[in-house]
């Protein structure tokens, strides 16, 4: 009805593609995975980077673990649409018998923990190649997701949460880090992204950004150095000695149908698919600070852009290619792959803003970062970062203007095939379930950074709001005049797209560090409402920074709204406003 074509499972897939039995196929995929791995790990004892490592004198504790607490993780975490992994238990199973199970698997994770120790039989994960893209007939055009066993989970979940309250309590972790933490997300990195930007532009400065790619850097990790990150942020002793063990011995098997290839012993790297392991990695990059001081610089886990600022262009560059340096030098001591063929600059600027010529920054070889001559005159290396006028980075295209035109344009895109969709199952589905498809369908792609996004031209605003028109008019029996759609937004409690970003934009900043103006003694209008006090700008993009944008929304409120002290209270309050004017 959706218009979708059916999707093929792995291994409809797979078979279609290999000849041979499933044990051979998987086996060949067990090989090449370990093949993939090894052309891009680099090992080196020689230290290129000289830096200080911050110690945190806490050390971390982890309790055992209680039956309440394994009954939470067990109905609030485990997903049931999981498949199991090598021990063959589902997470469904599991539920179900959850009052017969509680105290047994209480007591089995428990000394986990009390003895430091992870049984091997827990540490087998069975990858499943799923198809990323080219050819289908090449094995290293599949990507491995790997299951983990099910029991096991719930000790890892409880593992990260205490992580996270260790790293939060004593502040661990850099502010730059955006992935894998309490409370930050890809949408908080890229508003402060947004907002340096936009800031820089205001003040006519070049902003050239530098989108580093690392080849499989989850795969590569050194258990070593990652032990000895793990100390100095605290993580030691007995703790210290169960990730020794959670480490050490791992295997996986490649399952393709019900046949299982020979198992492979993973040396280095954290386990895919599990909870720990991206929190592993956050912990292996946490030293990366000291490579930039000259530039900012954003993580969400592997994911790394480098932000250089100036109003001279040539000093930008050269501000960022001396970072850069220190940054392979570090990436060198970490074991750390760059991948330079797709690690990309982007320069952005306004449009008036005169720009002298091609971005060159440089990449070094091994051999030129061991003889120490990377910063010198005398360097001979001639390969430079590939320029691009566009990046995708974390979901949005980002432009040389900053203009998110080529955003909105993909976006719109995606926005104009709901539409059909919407349209088409309106004829099989009750109002109440096409309002359902159609926040899963066409909200959950408007939401999506639109506090960046959203600050876009007017002109760009109006070409995704006609689109939100269009799947809105699904719900109408027909009608495509202006005014019915109009109607259908208010019986149906949808929002529009400014409404959305100004919602989203207030929920996630507290308006009370917003200066207000004080009344004055004169007998005006100023008198009958409080106003927020908005700052100046030089351009359009410094009406897009943050500082401006919010109290302009909250100058447009009515004081009632502005009154309430509960931020719960006012974002519902805020809600019902915006879908009632």
């Amino acid at each position: 009805m959706s218009g979708r074509k059916s999707c093929k499972s792995v291994d409809e897939t797979i078979k279609r593609y290999f000849t041979g039995s499933n044990k051979e196929i998987a086996d060949k995929f067990a090989d090449v995975m370990i093949e993939e791995v090894d052309k891009v790990t680099h090992t080196c004892e020689r230290v290129l980077s000289k830096q200080t490592i911050n110690i945190n004198e806490a050390t971390m504790v982890l309790l055992e673990l209680t039956p309440e607490i394994v009954r939470r993780i067990i109905k609030n975490r485990l997903k049931t649409d999981v498949s199991p992994g090598f021990d063959k238990i589902s997470a469904r199973e599991i539920q179900s018998n959850l009052d017969l199970l509680n105290s047994l698997i209480t007591d089995l994770l428990n000394k986990s923990i009390t003895q430091a120790m992870v049984p091997s039989e827990m540490k087998t994960s069975v990858l499943r190649p799923v198809y990323k893209k080219g050819k289908f007939d090449d094995f290293t055009n599949y990507r491995p997701v790997a299951l983990q066993q099910t029991l096991f989970k719930i000790l890892e979940f409880y593992i990260s949460d205490s992580m996270d309250n260790f790293f939060d309590k004593h502040q661990v972790l850099i502010k730059q880090q955006y992935g894998y933490k309490k409370d930050t997300g890809t949408a908080d990195l890229l508003d402060h992204f947004a907002d340096l930007v936009n800031d820089a532009l205001d003040n006519h400065l070049h902003v050239i950004v530098c989108f580093v790619d690392f080849s499989k850097a989850f795969d590569t990790l050194n258990h070593k150095i990652l032990l000895n990150d793990l100390e100095s942020l605290g993580v030691r002793g007995h703790v210290n000695k169960w990730f020794k063990s959670y480490l050490e011995n791992r295997h996986y098997v490649v399952k393709i149908e019900d046949e299982y290839s020979e198992k492979k012993e993973i040396k280095r790297g954290v386990p895919q698919g599990s909870v720990l392991g991206p929190k592993l990695y956050v912990c292996y990059v946490n030293d990366i600070s000291h490579c930039f001081l000259n530039c900012d610089f954003y993580l969400y886990a592997d994911d790394l852009a480098i932000v250089s600022v100036h109003k001279n262009q040539e000093k930008a560059v050269g501000n960022l290619q001396l970072d850069f340096n220190t940054f392979q030098k570090w990436a060198h001591d970490k074991e750390l792959t760059i991948n330079t063929k797709k690690t990309e600059i982007l320069h952005i600027s306004s449009p008036n803003l005169e720009r002298t010529g091609q971005i060159k920054i440089k990449t070094h070889s091994i051999e030129c970062l061991h003889s120490q001559k990377d910063n010198s005159q005398d360097c001979t290396c001639e390969t430079y970062l590939n320029q691009v006028k566009c990046f995708k980075y974390l979901g949005l295209y980002i432009d040389e203007s900053f203009s998110w035109r080529t955003h909105i344009d993909k976006l719109c895109k995606k926005l104009s095939l709901c539409s059909m969709r919407l349209n088409n199952l309106k004829w099989y589905l009750p109002k109440n379930v096409l309002r359902l498809v159609y926040h899963a369908l066409a909200v959950s792609l408007i939401n999506y950074g639109i506090t960046v996004w959203g600050q876009a031209s007017e002109t760009h605003i109006e070409k995704v709001q006609k689109l939100q028109n269009r799947c809105v008019r699904a719900f109408s029996d027909g009608g495509q005049i202006e005014v019915k759609t109009e109607k259908l937004f208010k019986t149906f409690r949808l929002l529009k797209v400014r409404q959305i970003c100004n919602i989203m934009l207030l929920k996630k900043y507290n308006i009370s560090k917003y200066r207000r103006i004080s009344k004055h003694g004169r007998n005006t209008r100023l008198q009958t409402k409080e106003f927020f006090f908005i700052p100046g700008f030089n351009n359009k993009y410094g009406q897009r920074k943050l500082k401006y944008i919010i109290p302009k929304i909250l100058n447009s409120l009515p004081k009632f709204l502005l009154e309430i002290s509960s931020s719960k209270m006012f974002n519902r309050k805020l809600k019902n406003w915006y879908l009632n004017i």
